[in-house]
């Protein structure tokens, strides 16, 4: 809403956040929430979950291409250094930044196995130092948008 996308546009993005990761079904819990560090095989089995993600949900033809894309893409890197494909910044959809920035806020400021949760600051920082990998002005909005929040 913030980004003045119509209500359609929003409720499809509501859809494709919460479907994201469903790639990550495929992965054995061990793997998942392992609190050491990965072995190169567990990195690649990780890494594979947007393209299981991708072919699960290619099966339920009432999706948007948005939402399939979401799910394939969001850990693309404006540089091409992401995957699974590598594309670069001019092959990503607005959407598919959207999610990436999204992602990858929510996964630094949760609690995982492996890591302390950083606060929004931390998170917004770092993101925003790293215009290789991140939507700057999307960013930015994501800050302003948590900043007008209300507080609890």
């Amino acid at each position: 809403r913030s980004l003045e996308m119509d209500e359609d546009t929003v409720r499809i993005l509501g859809v494709a956040g919460m479907l994201h990761d469903i790639g990550k079904l495929l992965i054995p819990k061990e793997i998942l929430t392992k609190p050491g560090k990965l072995t190169d095989e567990e990195r690649h089995v990780i890494r594979n979950h947007p393209e299981g993600g991708y072919r699960l949900l290619q099966t339920y033809s009432e999706l948007p291409q948005v939402v399939l894309d979401i799910c394939r893409l969001h850990h693309e890197a404006l540089d091409g250094s992401g995957y699974p494909v590598g594309l670069k910044q001019k092959e990503l959809s607005l959407p598919v930044r959207l999610s990436t920035v999204c992602d990858v806020f929510e996964a630094l400021t949760s609690v995982r196995p492996y890591k302390r949760p950083w606060t929004s600051t931390q998170a917004l920082d770092w993101m925003f130092a790293r215009p290789q990998f991140f939507d700057r002005k999307l960013v930015i909005r994501l800050g302003s948008v948590l900043a007008d929040a209300p507080q609890p």
